[in-house]
């Protein structure tokens, strides 16, 4: 099962009943311009504000500066295992520049296993390092990101799937003929610069 979708900022939690067959031909559930299109995105685009209401409209006039996911994932026919590229318009909006950007690995520890490789920051392949158990990975920039300026983080990623809920509370998996995706992509945690000599990172 093939699947492409486009994310502007908030998380994804994917559920699909796997119960019935699956076509033997490629699935299309989404569709998303290219990756390449996504060097300077315009946040009132037409592709984010058409599954909007007409009152939820103005909501996007408040995300400029947003993350922007693109993932494009391939699910195994058995629903153990997938794999994907996704590309992530990054903008600092810190008061002070960024020397890194971290990536939360959430499967990791519910679980599954999340495994990264091919990181690119503005196409330039960058060092990498594996945190917090492996549910954290530090993505060290080529140069400083500076208040307002933009980065495109590229990688691709392998993921196995657990069959049993564990002590995930059954948001990731594959159980009972459903498969579940929570937060299944490396994804950009909150930043917040408490003081220059202390820095507090949370998860979305």
């Amino acid at each position: 099962m093939k699947i492409r979708s486009l994310i502007l900022i908030g998380l994804i939690f994917l559920l699909i009943g796997c119960k019935p067959a699956v076509p033997s031909g490629p699935v299309n559930v989404a569709t998303a311009a290219p990756v390449e299109a996504l060097a300077m995105p315009d946040y009132t685009d037409a592709i984010f504000r058409k599954g909007l209401t007409d009152q939820a409209q103005a909501a996007l006039d408040d995300l400029q500066g947003a993350s922007i996911y693109t993932l494009d994932f391939t699910i195994a026919d058995n629903y153990r295992s997938l794999e994907g590229h996704q590309a992530v318009l990054y903008t600092n909006q810190e008061d002070a520049p960024l020397a890194e950007i971290y990536l939360r690995l959430f499967p990791n520890a519910a679980g599954g296993r999340l495994t990264v490789s091919a990181v690119t920051v503005d196409q330039q392949p960058v060092r990498t390092v594996l945190e917090s158990a492996d549910s954290s990975l530090r993505v060290v920039l080529p140069a400083s990101l500076q208040p307002g300026e933009r980065a495109l983080l590229e990688l691709d990623f392998n993921e196995a799937i657990p069959s049993e809920g564990g002590g995930n509370f059954g948001i990731f998996g594959y159980l009972e003929d459903i498969l579940v995706l929570d937060t299944f992509y490396p994804v950009i945690p909150v930043y917040r610069c408490l003081e220059p000599s202390r820095v507090l990172r949370e998860s979305c």
